[in-house]
């Protein structure tokens, strides 16, 4: 029940990030520039709000494996 729960905030996580990048998109594509620091400011908002709760989850679900198996 969990797992479904945790696939199915993936599955919202991964829809806002494909919505914030076609967003970043159409600002290229209109002629806006996009300076090298809001790129940086990006990928570490990105790195710490999506990449590091699916890390953390992902060593969750792997230690309640690991403890139903090994128990």
């Amino acid at each position: 029940m969990k797992f479904i729960q945790i696939l199915e905030e993936l599955k919202t996580i991964n829809k806002s990030i494909q919505e914030i990048n076609s967003k970043i998109d159409d600002l290229d594509r209109n002629g806006k520039p996009i300076s090298i620091l809001w790129g940086m400011l990006k990928s570490f908002v990105i790195g710490i709000l999506i990449v590091g709760p699916v890390i953390a989850i992902v060593i969750i679900l792997i230690q309640i494996i690991g403890n139903w198996t090994f128990n």
